[in-house]
């Protein structure tokens, strides 16, 4: 059951939908990126207002199962979309295909999905789509030989706090490892990111002799679980984007006061919990294959008015030699990208959305699932740059290096 204040607070979304709706004729949306799109706006006053339910609240906002909404509202939404091998089919006890590549080899690509909030919320609907809508824009050449698993981790506000979901991961990884599969990608977005991240460091100390990701795709990593007071000064972008961004330091400083709902007892000055908790050393990255040999890709975006992007530059600082310093105001667009095509190691592309949020793909570019409902013949190279950059700029990353 809802907390007290958790059901109060349920109640007053929908006053603040109504509220955001009378007063937007008058001043807008959400300022910055998306303060002229009503629809997008909304999104993230209702996002807002969800991150800000105590810890085990959000969890009774997570009631759908991943097989209901694969196999019932996906299907129901978009069933053209759908219509994919194995699609809605459970892989293990934690893990469901949303496509099986027919006559898969054991050498072709499997992409394992690891979504965003903040370890507290399931997988949602547009979350799927989100991942339906990077599928159906690939190039046909790379789709016919793609898997993708989408991982239904434990949650902390369901009484499994960190690592709780590593450890699924790793169940996961292993399961696929054992049955010969030798080419297996992740793709993470907000905690998902941190999730892969975390990943990386539990193949580096473990002695599993795992082979590592052969690809990595974050959006938006959430690199450091446990904020500093410090953050929510004027010069970090904790404060200064704090109007524009998904996440503001009122539903954040949370896990600064008291991370216990989130982790339990355990110390978050882990690589394998928060990398960004601890003290960067290159050392600590420097021999992890998925960041620095031939045959193996890193890609990052982040958006420019996001909360958490000093965090997310610090980490490509340090992991990806990534030289986009911390305050990019003075920069160039230029400045904003960095691209690393060397042949003797990783493909490394970290990019930097101009007036994007914090993961803007997967929260508000969703909405191209309808352009493909209309025509599944869509291509990335139709859609507006602007309004879909997050999504286009993943799907040209991954035509690139599967």
């Amino acid at each position: 059951m809802f907390t007290p204040l958790g059901f109060l607070q349920v109640l007053l979304i929908p006053v603040k939908v109504l509220i955001f709706a009378i007063l937007y004729p008058f001043q807008g949306g959400v300022p910055g990126k998306y303060v002229d799109d009503f629809k997008r706006s909304l999104v993230l006053v209702i996002c807002r207002a969800a991150l800000k339910l105590p810890p085990q609240d959000k969890g009774m906002l997570s009631f759908l199962s991943v097989d209901y909404i694969l196999n019932t509202i996906m299907k129901f939404m978009h069933p053209e979309l759908t219509k994919l091998n194995n699609f809605g089919k459970k892989y293990d006890n934690q893990s469901y295909w949303i496509v099986e590549a027919p006559n898969r080899s054991k050498h072709d690509p499997i992409l394992i999905y690891l979504h965003g909030g903040v370890y507290y919320f399931g997988v949602s609907p547009p979350q799927i789509e989100g991942i339906l809508g990077i599928y159906h824009l690939l190039e046909s050449n790379k789709r016919k030989k793609l898997s993708i698993l989408v991982l239904d981790y434990k949650l902390a506000s369901k009484g499994h706090p960190m690592p709780a979901q590593l450890g699924d991961l790793v169940t996961l990884y292993k399961k696929l490892v054992d049955e010969g599969n030798d080419n297996i990608q992740l793709i993470g977005d907000s905690a998902g990111g941190n999730l892969a991240i975390t990943f990386l460091q539990h193949l580096r100390i473990s002695n599993e002799k795992l082979p590592y990701p052969r690809n990595l795709v974050l959006i938006s990593p959430w690199c450091k679980i446990v904020p500093d007071a410090s953050d929510h000064t004027p010069g970090h972008t904790f404060f200064d984007n704090d109007a524009f961004d998904i996440l503001c330091w009122e539903n954040s400083k949370g896990f600064l006061i008291d991370p216990t709902p989130l982790m339990g007892s355990t110390d978050p000055r882990s690589l394998t919990i928060s990398p960004g908790n601890c003290t960067y050393n290159y050392s600590d990255w420097e021999d992890i294959p998925t960041l620095n040999e031939p045959g193996y890709s890193t890609f990052v975006i982040l958006g420019e008015n996001e909360a958490l992007r000093d965090d997310i530059l610090r980490w490509c600082q340090f992991s990806l030699k990534s030289p986009i310093p911390l305050k990019i105001e003075s920069c160039g667009p230029e400045e904003k990208v960095f691209i690393k095509n060397d042949p003797t190691s990783a493909k490394t592309k970290v990019v930097i959305e101009p007036d994007g949020i914090h993961d803007g793909a997967m929260v508000v570019e969703t909405d191209l699932i309808q352009l493909l409902d209309e025509n599944p013949n869509t291509t990335v190279e139709s859609l507006d740059d602007d309004r879909y950059f997050g999504m286009i700029e993943i799907v040209n990353f991954l035509n690139n290096v599967l």
